[in-house]
């Protein structure tokens, strides 16, 4: 079999929250526990809200809870000179190219306003699918064209092959962002095709996001993207059941001072969620507990 191969993928668009930290525990410890290899990816591209700080954050979130990887940036300035993704431009280019060419894409101005204002939901309307509004026109948008007939997407999800219908999960997604630059879902596929990644932990936010990445991969004719194994993990919720996220201000619910006490309860719920028992909240330690329980030593 091959080897399990991973990837830590923070975006630093604020500070780590706890849920970062327990999604990264768990992808740390499933991966060491079978031999498992990971990189560390730093999605980059958002250049209104990245910040230097955060990126900091990250190497000293992962130092703090002690997790290593084997591939990737190996601090703030290696980062910056070797590993953004600003390095790569030309490779999402020749990619979003293919979208161009295959005429899989349409320019759209619309604001995050706008569109709220059209669809309550928060769903693209398709406003500009039709309008024929050239693409170099400045301050647009690409999104890609979903099929208006039905198209099945399927992929292996870790417990199950799953089958979704790409129209009900996901709307024209963006491509290529207003400034130029690449957006999310490209830049996301293409990193993990030009890595030895084959499986990819995520969150349960994210189900969607797969099916629309795997139909992209299709369109760029990355197809490999779908032999990926995914596995979506439970979201944090606090004592309301509201998700714990930097878009609902984790960074101020989850104040992370990185003391002995925030780190056990992270590995805690990481182990809870293995379904392991152990006294013992350092890395190494839990990783011991859970290859015991996986290989019964």
């Amino acid at each position: 079999m091959k080897t399990l191969t991973t990837r830590f993928a923070p975006t630093p668009s604020g500070y780590l929250h706890v849920g970062n930290c327990i999604t990264f525990a768990i992808t740390w410890l499933m991966t060491r526990a079978v031999g498992g290899k990971i990189y560390l990816r730093i999605d980059d591209l958002d250049l209104e809200r990245t910040r230097k700080q955060y990126v900091e954050d990250i190497f000293k979130t992962l130092e703090w809870l002690e997790l290593d990887y084997d591939f990737g940036p190996s601090g703030v300035a290696d980062f910056y000179k070797n590993f953004s993704q600003h390095h790569r431009i030309d490779i999402y280019t020749k990619y979003l190219n293919k979208l161009v060419e295959k005429n899989e894409v349409y320019a759209c101005p619309c604001s995050r306003q706008e569109i709220r204002e059209l669809s309550p939901s928060g769903k693209y309307p398709q406003t500009c699918r039709h309008l024929n509004i050239p693409l170099d026109t400045p301050e647009t948008a690409w999104r890609i064209k979903l099929p208006l007939i039905e198209k099945r997407i399927q992929f292996n999800n870790y417990f199950e092959v799953q089958k979704l219908e790409i129209k009900t999960i996901a709307d024209d997604f963006v491509v290529r962002q207003k400034n130029g630059l690449p957006a999310y879902h490209l830049a996301s596929v293409v990193d993990d095709c030009m890595s030895p990644i084959n499986f990819i932990f995520r969150g349960e936010d994210l189900f969607e996001s797969t099916a629309a990445q795997i139909y992209l991969a299709e369109q760029i004719e990355l197809n490999s993207f779908r032999e990926n194994i995914f596995l979506h993990l439970p979201i944090l919720t606090d004592s309301y059941g509201t998700k714990i996220s930097k878009s609902v201000g984790a960074a101020n619910l989850w104040k992370l001072e990185r003391t002995e006490e925030e780190r056990a309860f992270i590995f805690s719920r990481a182990a809870q969620w293995l379904n392991i028992s152990t006294p013992h909240y350092h890395a190494r330690e839990v990783l011991k507990a859970y290859q015991k329980k996986l290989f019964k030593a």
